[in-house]
């Protein structure tokens, strides 16, 4: 496949990647000497290829790839590959990031910080974590940004018997404001249930909120239990969301569950 954006080529640790009608692209060479392509977007194309990208535009930035097109920017981490059944001997796919409302027209960097372009000739700068947690550094100009990461329908190893969920463990990264609300859906409800909102907050003189007062000092990964139980369905699905303005990060989750009748669908 040919490239179709000039503007998206870019080198990322040494994987020369380009945007082609099929989606992210890296330009290797075989053992004989021959120069050949191999997808890196697998599991972004059916949202990519939707977008107009003869007008994309790529930047690398700290490790990292970031796509900007149609209001859109995907980000891929040099750090996550995964080698899998869509991957040949010899390649690998980019776990992807979406950020959405993101106007680039074109980017710029510096020694330290990213900025974009947009359209009608603003500058816009993106925000770093130095490590003092303010809270601006999650903002867009003074909007929380909203994160959120969903599992897919998950069976528990059988389609044919109701399950009961008797709790759930989430490993969150720690920080001085971080918080997760966390959603089910079962597959025989239309919406997703109501949220339960769990808490990893660090003790800190400088941002005291006595609505969340905590001793946790531990800046390792912290383990927060759920008392969350759900009756008599066959698969579910999780969100992990954060609309505030501060950081989430979640290590791994943990099921408690047992099988029960046989499900007999609706």
């Amino acid at each position: 496949s040919g490239c179709i954006s000039k503007h998206a080529t870019v080198n990322l640790k040494e994987d020369k990647l380009f945007l082609s009608k099929d989606g992210v692209s890296s330009l290797v060479t075989s053992i004989l000497g021959v120069n050949m392509s191999q997808g890196r977007s697998y599991y972004i194309e059916p949202h990519l290829l939707q977008r107009n990208m003869a007008e994309a535009v790529a930047i690398e930035f700290e490790g990292r790839y970031l796509l900007a097109v149609d209001g859109y920017v995907y980000v891929a981490d040099s750090r996550l590959k995964e080698f899998n059944k869509y991957s040949g001997t010899e390649s690998y796919q980019y776990e992807w990031t979406l950020w959405d409302n993101m106007p680039v027209r074109v980017w710029h960097k510096d020694r330290d910080y990213l900025y974009f372009g947009t359209a009608d000739g603003k500058i816009m700068q993106m925000q770093k974590d130095d490590g003092r947690n303010f809270t601006e550094f999650y903002d867009d100009i003074d909007t929380p940004v909203r994160c959120y990461w969903d599992t897919p329908y998950i069976d528990f190893g059988t389609i044919s018997r109701n399950k009961n969920m008797k709790g759930l463990w989430v490993v969150l990264q720690p920080n001085v404001r971080t918080s997760c609300d966390i959603y089910y859906k079962t597959r025989d409800t239309i919406a997703l249930s109501p949220n339960y909102t769990v808490f990893a907050d660090m003790f800190d003189f400088g941002s005291i909120d006595f609505t969340r007062f905590s001793f946790l000092t531990n800046d390792g990964p912290h383990v927060v239990s759920t008392n969350r139980k759900e009756k008599k369905f066959s698969l579910m699905q999780l969100r992990f969301e954060n609309k505030n303005s501060e950081p989430m990060g979640i290590y791994k989750v943990q099921i408690e569950y047992t099988i029960s009748s046989k499900y007999e669908g609706r």
